[in-house]
């Protein structure tokens, strides 16, 4: 089944643009920097996988499906970051609903951040 190609939408373009201005700050510091201490269960083996960060690609297919929820604050339920991973298919193959969930949450979080910082 060949993929449709479809028209930026301006305003997910624009939150791209947006993340890349986030990432750069973050992107500069060291590995050793950004790594959490990782915590060990009784066996001594490691739960913790390293991050893994957003493509564009993967951005913009969550932006599509949640852009409505991140304006209003609202979060994501399991079911719908589901539905999103199923009709976005291999974009996000490597996320899980919890990642997508987390990022729309972490979203909806700097864009609030971002308003009250404006209004002052």
């Amino acid at each position: 089944m060949p993929l449709e190609t479809q028209e930026p939408d301006p305003e997910i373009t624009e939150q791209i643009n947006n993340t890349d201005d986030l990432l750069g700050t973050v992107s500069s510091s060291t590995a050793e920097e950004s790594v959490l201490p990782i915590e060990k269960n009784s066996s001594g083996t490691s739960r913790r996988q390293p991050k893994k960060p957003w493509s564009r690609a993967e951005v913009s297919a969550v932006m599509r499906h949640f852009k409505a929820h991140i304006s209003k604050g609202k979060l994501a339920t399991k079911n719908e970051c589901n539905d999103c991973k199923l009709v976005e298919g291999p974009v996000l193959v490597q996320r899980t609903a919890q990642n997508i969930r987390d990022f729309v949450r972490n979203r909806g979080i700097t864009a609030k951040r971002q308003a009250q910082k404006q209004k002052l």
